[in-house]
C-alpha cells in the first residue's frame, strides 16, 4: 500500500487519498495494529490521522511517539481551545477534566472538524481506535457512489419503518468531503436530547443527518454484536439499539431468540419485514461464530462486526469494543487475553 509519509507531502486536491481519523486515548498499542490492518486491507493511498486525546501525560507521550514512528499524522487535542469549547453544545470539561467519556469523544471530533477538517479534501473515514479492517475495501470507489455511509442510532418510537429520532454513530462513518451538499463542516458531535430522548455522541447531528439524507446520496451501514456467548447461548445486539438472547436448540442448527426490543426496530435496522427478523439475526450469528470462534475469547465476548450491506461488504470491520477500558470487566488481564484472541483470529493485525 502507498502511504503518504509526511504532512508536507499531502496534496489537498488529491481525492484519491483516504484519511482515517481516529481518537487515541487509552491503547497506544492499537495504533500499530490499526496501521497494519489499513496497509493490508485499505485499497489505494491512505493516511492515518491520530487525535491524541489522552489527559494522562505518560500515555499521551506514548501515543505521540507511536504515531510518529508509524508515519501517522499526529494532532494533540487542544483542551484549551476557546472557540471549540464555546461552540461545543455541552460543556465538555469540569476542573479541566472531561466530564464523561461521551464528551471526551464528542469534543475531540468537534475540535478536529472546527480546526483541521478544512485541510483535508476527499475521502474521510471516522473510525474508533479499536476497530480493524479484516477484508479488502476500496473506500474511494465506495465514496464515488455515495457521499455518506453511516450507522444510524435510533431513539423513541419505531413503527413501520418510521423513526422518531435518528442520528449518526460516531464510531464509524465514511464521508466524501468534496460533496458540499453534505456540509460535513456543519456537523455537531455533542450529545443532545432530541424530542425528549437522551442521546449519545452525535445526538446533536440529527438535523444535520436529515438534511444530508435529503440533499445527497447516503447509505446505511450496521453492526452486529455478540455481547456474551456461553454453552450455545448468546446475547446479541444490532447497532447497539436492539438486543436479544439467542439459544441453539439441542441436536439442531436452529437458533431461537427472545427479543428485548421491538421487532419493528430490528426490521428497520436490517431493512426487512418483521417476520424475517429471526432468520436474519440467526444467519448473522452463525456467520459471526464462524468468523471469530467465540469460545477462544475471554468472557464477556463483547465484539462487533460491521457491514455495509448495500455495498456488498459483510463483516469487513471487527470492533474490539470497550478499548477505552470504561467497562468494569476490562481489567489488564482481560484486555491481554482479548487482544491475544483478536490477533489469533486475525493474524494480519500482528
Amino acid at each position: 500500500m502507498d502511504l503518504i509519509h509526511n504532512h508536507q507531502s499531502i496534496d489537498r486536491s488529491d481525492v484519491s487519498v483516504t484519511y482515517f481519523v481516529v481518537i487515541a486515548s487509552h491503547r497506544p498499542d492499537f495504533i500499530a495494529m490499526q496501521m497494519r490492518s489499513l496497509r493490508k486491507f485499505s485499497i489505494g493511498r491512505f493516511k492515518l490521522i491520530v487525535l491524541n486525546n489522552s489527559q494522562n501525560a505518560r500515555r499521551a507521550k506514548l501515543i505521540e511517539s507511536e504515531s510518529l514512528r508509524l508515519g501517522a499524522l499526529h494532532y494533540k487535542v487542544d483542551f484549551n481551545d476557546r472557540e471549540s469549547r464555546a461552540s461545543h453544545l455541552l460543556p465538555p470539561f469540569r476542573f479541566n477534566r472531561y466530564r464523561s467519556p461521551s464528551l471526551a469523544c464528542s469534543y475531540s471530533l468537534h475540535w478536529f472538524v472546527k480546526r483541521h477538517l478544512m485541510n483535508f479534501c476527499g475521502n474521510l473515514v471516522f473510525i474508533d481506535s479499536d476497530m480493524f479492517l479484516v477484508k479488502p475495501v476500496d473506500f474511494p470507489a465506495l465514496l464515488s457512489k455515495n457521499s455518506l455511509y453511516f450507522i444510524p442510532q435510533f431513539r423513541g418510537l419505531i413503527t413501520e419503518g418510521q423513526h422518531e429520532v435518528m442520528y449518526p454513530w460516531s464510531g464509524f462513518m465514511l464521508v466524501n468531503t468534496g460533496d458540499y451538499d453534505l456540509n460535513i463542516g456543519g456537523i455537531q458531535w455533542s450529545p443532545k436530547a432530541q424530542n425528549g430522548h437522551a442521546t449519545d455522541v452525535g445526538g446533536a447531528a440529527m438535523t444535520w443527518l436529515e438534511l444530508a439524507v435529503n440533499r445527497t446520496t447516503t447509505s446505511e451501514m450496521l453492526f452486529f454484536s455478540i455481547l456474551e456467548f456461553k454453552n450455545q447461548n448468546a446475547k446479541v445486539s444490532l447497532n447497539g439499539n436492539w438486543n436479544a438472547e439467542m439459544h441453539l436448540l439441542p441436536d439442531s442448527d436452529v437458533w431461537t431468540f427472545k427479543s428485548h426490543d421491538s421487532l419493528d426496530l430490528a426490521a428497520r435496522i436490517l431493512k426487512c419485514d418483521s417476520s424475517d427478523v429471526e432468520d436474519a439475526v440467526a444467519k448473522r450469528l452463525v456467520e459471526a461464530i464462524e468468523m471469530i470462534e467465540p469460545t477462544q475469547w475471554p468472557a464477556p465476548l463483547y465484539v462487533d462486526l460491521l457491514s455495509a450491506p448495500e455495498a456488498g461488504l459483510n463483516d469487513f470491520v471487527v470492533h474490539y469494543k470497550s478499548g477505552s477500558n470504561y467497562q468494569k470487566w476490562a481489567t489488564p488481564e482481560y484486555n491481554s487475553l482479548k487482544t491475544r484472541a483478536l490477533t489469533n483470529c486475525f493474524p494480519a493485525l500482528t
